[in-house]
């Protein structure tokens, strides 16, 4: 249900009336970026509201965001300029973004960011919401530097690991898909990780629901192209044994460069180098007829006798890998 309000702008004090969402409902599954389903979907236009005399945008133009009057005059602020149309709800999330950095309300400046990126969605803007997508992870990257709840930086960091699926940034998906993996993380939100995993090693940026998930209704691999064939494995099978044998990797491994931190450049090299190898495992001990679980055991084996020694384990007694 709608209403309408008159509002006062915070910044230049001119009244406007404004729409005002008093009660909708969710029917259906979300997506896995968070986007609600239909019928609030339907009122994101809504989301925001903007002051038609200085044009600034908010949740409520009556609250005045710390720095706003620097905000609403850059040159990034004053480039979003759609009069009507998909455009003008997309200029309108971008602005509330900039507004809400500029306060330094990094949680709620990387929301606007995504729904910047759903309504680009809505607009058939692949590149814009892909541009929006990459500006909320960075938003939400601040964001968790002060971030003390440990349940909310486990769900944040499970919805930056599909804003980068969808964007196609595909190895920065799989590091941070490693790193929650190594924590705690149980019931539906291993479930997403898991799915995620699945959905990063076959390069698939669609967009999907948490009934997806449920269902695992991801589609499946084209029976023409066989998990192996006569002249190898099949990449999307590599791929994904690599992915299970980097989460198999032991904490332990980290510990000498300060823990797992998939921005730290010693951790990054050390993980492409991971990946790279446990790759030329697979392709070295696979043969025709060879099972899924017995190429994976062979090619753990093989990694940590051909290895070892490069990775400060050099005794058997030691912690082995796999």
């Amino acid at each position: 249900m709608l209403s309408g309000t008159d509002r006062t702008c915070a910044v230049c004090h001119e009244a406007s009336q404004q729409v005002v969402i008093l009660s909708t409902n969710e029917m259906g599954p979300a997506d896995l970026d968070f986007r609600p389903p239909q019928m609030m979907r339907s009122t994101m236009r809504y989301w925001v509201e903007e002051c038609p005399h200085c044009g600034y945008v908010y949740g409520q133009i009556d609250t005045l965001a710390s720095n706003a009057g620097k905000a609403i005059n850059s040159v990034l602020y004053r480039e979003n300029r759609a009069s009507d149309g998909p455009e003008r709800q997309i200029d309108r999330f971008a602005k509330a973004s900039l507004v809400a950095e500029n306060a330094s309300e990094f949680r709620r400046a990387a929301g606007y960011a995504l729904n910047t990126a759903w309504a680009a969605d809505d607009a058939d803007l692949a590149s814009v919401a892909s541009s929006a997508r990459l500006r909320a992870y960075e938003l939400f990257r601040a964001a968790l530097e002060t971030e003390q709840d440990a349940e909310q930086i486990v769900e944040t960091r499970v919805q930056m690991i599909d804003l980068l699926r969808r964007a196609e940034k595909w190895d920065e998906a799989m590091t941070l898909a490693v790193l929650v993996l190594q924590g705690s993380v149980t019931g539906i939100l291993r479930s997403v990780l898991l799915f995620q995993i699945t959905a990063i090693n076959r390069r698939d940026g669609r967009c999907y629901t948490m009934q997806d998930v449920e269902q695992h209704s991801m589609p499946k691999p084209s029976p023409s192209a066989p998990l192996v064939d006569d002249l190898g494995p099949n990449p999307v099978l590599v791929a994904e044994l690599v992915a299970e044998l980097m989460l198999a990797v032991p904490e332990s491994f980290w510990d000498p460069m300060g823990g797992f931190d998939p921005d730290d450049l010693e951790v990054k090299f050390n993980l492409d180098r991971l990946r790279d190898r446990c790759e030329e495992s697979i392709q070295r001990v696979w043969q025709p007829g060879i099972s899924r679980e017995d190429l994976k055991i062979l090619a753990a084996n093989d990694f940590e006798d051909a290895y070892r020694p490069d990775y400060g384990w050099p005794h058997e007694n030691e912690e082995r890998f796999w």
